[in-house]
Formats: structure tokens, sequence, C-alpha cells
């Protein structure tokens, strides 16, 4: 029977793909690094799929030929390469937590496609979680990020307005944001939407490198977010 998946605290940071891929582990609960390379086959065939659907969503494909991603299986880890030019994911153990880096990937794109990898790693090996997405709707994407487990909103979103104008500015955006803290949350940005609604944070409206930027500022949002 297969388990309803929910989304836990990541203890040491949420995942996010400005100026690089950065994604952990979220915990200790459980030997992340030991089942990844028991599952290394099946996860090695999961992404033979799941890469070049990215690829193809996040616009990859109008500039890298079509039998890329080639995605092999070694003794420690798994590559995911993406095209020519040497760029590449590698996923393996790595200090800390990480299980995660990327090698040329010098797009906003090409980060995106390893964010969603590391997702369905993460999923893979914990087949309870419910990890962070980037969801295509026609051209425009969509951040979504889920809160730990019962969470409906982010009790202190108000109160931390001035962390998160400091967090907009360290992005590259203006400061001029406006948060609404009801039923419905939203910072509104001349970039783009945060919304937190019923469990789940997501970001509308951010384009190209925004995208990015917007993702290190909802992984900060979510790291206020709590199971308590």
């Amino acid at each position: 029977m297969k388990q309803t998946r929910t989304a836990r605290y990541f203890e040491f940071g949420y995942p996010y793909f400005f100026g690089g891929i950065e994604y952990s582990w979220p915990d200790g609960r459980i030997d992340y690094d030991g089942v990844f390379r028991q599952k290394r086959g099946d996860i090695t065939r999961l992404l033979d799929e799941t890469a070049k659907r990215y690829m193809e969503e996040f616009g990859l494909s109008r500039t890298t030929p079509s039998y890329y991603p080639r995605v092999m299986e070694g003794d420690k880890g798994i590559t995911v390469s993406l095209g020519n030019g040497g760029r590449f994911i590698e996923l393996w153990k790595m200090p800390g937590a990480y299980f995660i880096s990327g090698n040329n990937l010098d797009g906003y794109r090409e980060n995106a496609v390893a964010f969603n990898v590391g997702s369905d790693v993460l999923e893979a090996v914990d087949e309870t979680f419910l990890a962070p997405r980037i969801i295509t709707e026609g051209p425009n994407w969509v951040l979504r990020y889920p809160l730990p487990g019962g969470v409906k909103k982010i009790a202190t979103l108000k109160a931390d307005e001035r962390f998160i104008k400091k967090f907009y500015e360290t992005a590259g955006f203006e400061t001029e944001i406006t948060i609404e803290d009801g039923e419905l949350q939203r910072v509104v940005s001349p970039r783009g939407i945060i919304t937190i609604q019923d469990g789940v944070c997501e970001g509308r409206g951010f384009e190209g490198w925004n995208a990015a930027r917007a993702s290190w500022i909802i992984a900060k949002i979510m790291s206020r977010s709590s199971e308590t």
C-alpha cells in the first residue's frame, strides 16, 4: 500500500537554486545516504525519465542535443549530464547533509532541473516525504514549497517584515513589498507574489533569473515555519 506523503521541516535549511543548487537531506530521521546507495539503481532509472522531462519543461531542449540527459550510475553515486560544455549534476554523499552539486550550471534553467532532480531523489529515498517542486503552468513557473506537517500558515510572517525586506534586498529585489496576513497570506512585490495558504507556500509571477532569486527568499521564509 502506497504511503501518504507529508512535508517535514528542513532542519539544515530549505533548498533553493539561486547562485547554484543548494539541497540537503532534511533531517537525521533516517540514514539518507545509506538508503540512497541501496536504491541507486532504481533512482538512476527514475532520473533517466524525469530529468529529460524537466529539461523540456524548463526550455533546455531548445539548445541541448536530444540525446541528453545522460544518467550514469557509479560506485559512489549518480551523474546526470545535461549537455555540452561539461554541464552535469552529481548525486552522492557530500560534507554535512548535502547530496547534490552542479558543475558548470550557469543558467537558472539548468539549476531548476537540478532542484527538481533533488526533490526526486529525496522522495525516492524517503517514500513518506513530500518535497518542494518547481511546477510549470504553460510558460509560467510556480515555486511550490509544502509547509511541514499540519502547519497551514506562517505565524510570524507579519512580525518578520523587517527580515523579509532584507531577504528581498539581498536577492537584488526592491524592498517595496506589502505583506497581507489573513487566512490567505501574501508577500506582494513588483517582481512577483508569494502566497501561503492551506499548508502550501507558492511563488508566482517571478520570471527568468527572478525565479531563482525568489526560491532563495522563499527558502528563508520557510525557515520560519514549524511543525509545532
